[in-house]
């Protein structure tokens, strides 16, 4: 009991001693300043994490368009390459066949000089050339008398650009080097 007393003697002299220095009025309104930076430091650090969590969505989602888009990228494949020669005669001859995605609006340019033949098949461009569809391929050209046939690269190449089902652009290249060196490189996308 005489706990209790002192407990309450105590209590009511805290408050006393308290109100002489402080002005209750004012109170509220140092709560409320108080309250407010205390929210204004919460919404900094919520905004400090939705950006980060949007730079990380931002990644993945970058991640998935382009696993998107080689899920449906179509790939040339180079086979049955077949050289001859015959004097100072050389042809070689390969099949070009479509793999994994049908494509569109194919095109084939090169660049070889004017006395190489190339037998490019006939193809329609807006037509969608379906998995496995094959085309072959010719090379001829003459050595001249007093030349031997050097493999080096010598930047003639077959140019393929074609779309896949969505309409993106990819263009392939295929190197030949002489002789039986025909070398496809992979497909790369072409910005549009």
């Amino acid at each position: 009991m005489v706990l209790s007393i002192s407990l309450e003697v105590f209590i009511l002299g805290a408050i006393h001693c308290y109100e002489s220095s402080i002005d209750w009025d004012k109170v509220p309104n140092w709560m409320q300043a108080i309250g407010a930076i205390i929210a204004s430091i919460g919404l900094v650090y919520t905004l400090l994490l939705q950006r980060r969590t949007l730079k990380e969505q931002q990644k993945i989602t970058r991640i998935e368009q382009e696993n998107f888009l080689k899920g449906h990228l179509p790939l040339l494949e180079l086979s049955n390459v077949t050289y001859t020669k015959s004097g100072q005669g050389r042809s070689v001859k390969f099949k070009i066949s479509i793999k994994n995605n049908p494509l569109q609006k194919l095109t084939v340019q090169h660049n070889f000089p004017e006395d190489y033949k190339i037998d490019i098949p006939y193809i329609i461009s807006d037509v969608i050339l379906p998995v496995n569809y094959q085309f072959e391929f010719g090379i001829t050209y003459a050595l001249a008398d007093v030349f031997i046939e050097v493999v080096e690269y010598t930047g003639n190449s077959l140019v393929f650009l074609f779309e896949d089902a969505l309409g993106n652009r990819y263009q392939q290249l295929l190197v030949y080097k002489g002789s039986d060196l025909v070398f496809l490189h992979p497909a790369t996308r072409m910005l549009q």
